[in-house]
């Protein structure tokens, strides 16, 4: 993503699964610095593992994600996100986060 960040300007001769790549190169690039600038040791920190305190099953939903209604940081929430946060037990992809938490 970083690569076609950097070249966002050639984006008329790119088709649409470039242009998706460079669009969100240039957001995740953006969303980085800003990251960096308010808290410099985030990414390591992060990066040495997760134990996240609470695990968030909820909606799928693009309008808000869970992390913004609670202005929680990165690595704070396991989120498992599923059309009308249902809890059933044959879904495999709930099982495995439920067992991760």
């Amino acid at each position: 993503l970083w690569d076609y960040a950097e070249d966002a300007e050639k984006d008329a001769k790119r088709d649409v699964d470039e242009r998706f790549s460079a669009d969100f190169g240039a957001r995740n690039q953006e969303w980085r610095k800003k990251v960096l600038s308010q808290e410099p040791e985030l990414f390591d920190a992060i990066g040495k593992g997760q134990a996240p305190k609470y695990l968030w099953i909820g909606c799928c939903d693009s309008r808000v994600a869970p992390e913004t209604m609670v202005s929680a940081k990165p690595g704070e929430i396991f989120v498992h996100r599923n059309i009308a946060n249902m809890v059933v037990s044959t879904d495999t992809n709930l099982r495995a986060a439920l067992k991760f938490a």
